[in-house]
């Protein structure tokens, strides 16, 4: 596939994970248990992959796609649980805008550890901290800022973890089966949260009304999407990839306005302005000098 031809898969699953914070938003408020969802959505999803390997042909699983996809799951694991409980108590527009912080995340965490400075993380906090205040209505006459949105915070820097530990595994492993493994990963780990904590729960559910909420999240934002996340991250430079992924706060955004859960403002337009400037910021350019340069998978 050509690097236009990736650019726009990846423009396009940023939508759909945009989309995505309206859908599961509408599954948590209809009481949907949080284990117990995720562990269907990733369940399916490495179900699909699993039934899509088999049809491709792929080679055999071997210990080290199987170590690092469980080190690597495991983070994801963590990113949507933390982000999952966040989204119960904010809105899909700020869940999706502090969920994207984890691209500036990534060069604070990567300064120290390859020993490399970059001025752009100087920039970008300040900037991303400014928008979140004006969000927030921190100068105005209440302070919105929630539990939710501290979650939210939180789940970016698993989500700041998960792409460090991807652009150090994705290259060197087949992409399919170090994809069923990751997410694998998350529903054995979501499934045994859910036994643990949600017996009973499950039995009130309307089937009929969350399948279709499920079924896209399912095959599409996630066993997809991933696939094909891992897939183009071992084929594009990391700062690329990180400027199309912040399309998905903008898609969150807007679909949250769209679907009236928040309501467009001037300093909410400003704060969002801010928070998506700093990413794009602290994206852009050589940030592969702090991620490591993605070479084609084998």
């Amino acid at each position: 596939m050509s690097k236009q031809g990736l650019i726009s898969v990846m423009v396009l699953f940023s939508l759909i994970f945009g989309f995505s914070f309206i859908v599961l938003k509408q599954l948590l408020d209809g009481d949907f248990p949080v284990w117990f969802l995720l562990a269907f959505r990733f369940c399916f999803g490495a179900l699909l992959l699993l039934a899509f390997r088999r049809a491709a042909a792929a080679p055999p699983f071997d210990r080290k796609t199987l170590k690092a996809g469980v080190i690597v799951g495991t983070a994801i694991f963590f990113a949507y649980a933390v982000q999952t409980f966040g989204l119960q108590l904010t809105t899909p527009a700020k869940n999706g805008l502090f969920t994207g912080l984890y691209v500036i995340f990534v060069p604070c965490a990567m300064m120290p550890l390859k020993k490399k400075f970059s001025w752009k993380p100087l920039l970008t906090a300040p900037l991303s901290f400014a928008g979140a205040a004006l969000i927030s209505g921190v100068f105005g006459a209440e302070l919105n800022l929630n539990a939710g949105d501290a979650l939210t915070v939180c789940g970016a820097l698993f989500f700041a973890l998960h792409l460090i530990l991807l652009e150090r595994f994705a290259p060197a492993l087949p992409a399919l089966n170090f994809t069923v493994i990751q997410l694998g990963t998350v529903a054995l780990l979501s499934a045994a949260a859910s036994l643990c904590v949600e017996k009973g729960t499950h039995a009130a559910l309307d089937w009929p009304a969350v399948l279709p909420g499920l079924l896209f999240l399912t095959v599409f934002a996630t066993g997809l999407a991933s696939f094909f996340q891992t897939f183009v991250q071992a084929r594009l430079p990391a700062s690329t990839t990180a400027v199309i992924l912040c399309l998905e706060s903008v898609f969150a955004v807007v679909f949250s306005v769209l679907f009236g859960y928040d309501r467009f403002t001037v300093s909410f337009g400003a704060g969002s302005a801010l928070i998506i400037a700093a990413m794009l910021l602290a994206s852009a350019g050589k940030q592969e000098a702090l991620l490591g340069d993605a070479k084609p998978a084998p």
